[in-house]
């Protein structure tokens, strides 16, 4: 009996080595590996860096956190409202887009309530780009890989929260400069990567390739309408 879990054992483990070593052959699915992977270290690393800054703003450092912590309820109900309707991609490249902008805006911007919300709405958006990414990855890949390559690019991606708190060591405006290039680069490498919306997940490495969002149904001919019928008229009228 132990000899044959043995076997059955050795038999997976050489299953998944084999899953990730035809993973790692297709230049595709390695290119797509790496720009999830640099997705999620700009995610954690803006996201993390914004989380432990929040107390650093100006006004209330409890009222600020507070404020901070309440983006996470709302970039949940905006994620169950757009990632069906809109699409993982373009809802993801936006959020990442639209954060970079709120971070660099206080170069611009010298307004002590707009510093604010535009903080603010840089972590709703970091946030909702970071919840988002759970789906989109794991819709990336095959099945045999599917969450083993989700599990290795969040590991990798925590890179970004490793270095996220030393970011207080830095002036606020260096700050910004970072989490802006970090939340555009990444905007700009989702674009990389198919969208996967309506798209049936991947079985094998070779459906994973071809991932395409379906096209939607075609709309029925049209049908002409039916002359009307001739009405019937009783001999008594």
């Amino acid at each position: 009996m132990s000899k044959l879990q043995e076997t059955t054992r050795a038999a997976a483990q050489g299953g998944r080595e084999r899953a990730w070593l035809s993973v790692l052959r297709s230049r595709v699915l390695l290119w797509r590996f790496v720009v999830c992977c640099w997705c999620w270290a700009a995610t954690t690393f803006v996201y993390y860096g914004l989380t432990i800054n929040s107390v650093a703003l100006a006004g209330n450092k409890y009222v600020n956190f507070a404020l901070n912590m309440s983006m996470e309820i709302a970039a949940s109900v905006l994620i169950m409202m757009a990632l069906e309707r809109i699409g993982r991609k373009l809802c993801i490249f936006f959020a990442f887009l639209l954060c970079g902008i709120a971070c660099v805006s206080p170069f611009f911007i010298n307004h002590e309530g707009i510093t604010l919300a535009m903080f603010f709405m840089g972590k709703l958006s970091i946030t909702f780009a970071f919840n988002s990414l759970y789906v989109f990855t794991a819709e990336l890949y095959p099945t045999h890989t599917r969450s083993s390559a989700l599990a290795a690019c969040s590991l990798v991606g925590r890179v970004g929260s490793v270095l996220a708190p030393q970011t207080p060591l830095l002036s606020m405006y260096l700050q910004a400069i970072l989490y802006g290039a970090c939340s555009v680069t990444a905007a700009l490498a989702v674009l990389c990567v198919p969208e996967t919306r309506s798209a049936s997940l991947p079985q094998r490495v070779a459906d994973a390739e071809r991932l395409r969002p379906a096209a939607p149904p075609p709309e029925p001919p049209f049908a002409p309408e039916s002359p009307p019928r001739p009405r019937l008229v009783s001999a008594e009228t």
